[in-house]
């Protein structure tokens, strides 16, 4: 009886240690990065990777949820943070109002966009038209804004979507496009291909007679 014992209490002390570290490798992302005692959900997937890719569609609301590893259930949620940056991968210059500005260094880019937070959750969605020059001019307050004319017209991921902890201890860059929407209003689908902007001909200024 001792020995079926020591062998039942063997087989749980193992069972708890490889359920621990099942635990901890998911919330390491394989153990390559810190433990997660924040996270984002989207449709019940969460997202432990401190950078993640999506691409929106227009026209369309999307929820994403907030949690804290050890929230006790009763307790009340903890508060986050949400906001929109310039993806700084794109090291470009644009100009608004004839004042010449780098896009890796732009202001931030939350106010242009449709997001509405929760307690424990965030809503956003997306328009048709919600280019990039649109957006940059909602942000600097003019609709003169002139991007460089030898770019292409599609960047893959222009914007990042930073959610964070109420401290700022754990966070995640989501970088993400609307897709459809091409930086000059123009249609585009299919995949974004590495590439960058056109001159946005709302920002072409025409001078004589015949206009």
């Amino acid at each position: 009886m001792r020995t079926l014992a020591k062998a039942i209490t063997a087989v749980a002390v193992l069972t708890l240690v490889v359920g621990a570290i099942a635990v901890i490798y998911k919330y390491t992302n394989g153990f390559n990065e810190e433990f997660k005692t924040f996270y984002v959900e989207y449709n019940g997937e969460k997202k432990l990777t401190n950078d993640v890719k999506y691409e929106f569609e227009p026209n369309k609301e999307y929820r994403l949820d907030v949690k804290y590893t050890f929230e006790k259930s009763d307790a009340k949620p903890l508060d986050y943070n949400v906001k929109i940056l310039p993806n700084a991968a794109y090291d470009f210059d644009f100009t608004a109002d004839d004042k010449t500005y780098r896009y890796s260094k732009a202001k931030e880019l939350t106010q242009a966009f449709d997001i509405a937070k929760h307690e424990t959750y965030f809503t956003m969605s997306f328009a048709e038209e919600q280019t990039l020059t649109k957006i940059l001019g909602s942000v600097y307050g003019t609709d003169r804004i002139i991007l460089p004319s030898d770019l292409d017209d599609e960047l893959p991921m222009p914007y990042i979507l930073v959610v964070s902890s109420y401290n700022d201890s754990v966070k995640y860059n989501i970088r993400f496009c609307i897709n459809g929407v091409s930086n000059n209003g123009k249609d585009v689908t299919g995949e974004f291909d590495i590439g960058g902007i056109t001159l946005d001909p709302d920002g072409i200024v025409f001078t004589g007679e015949n206009q």
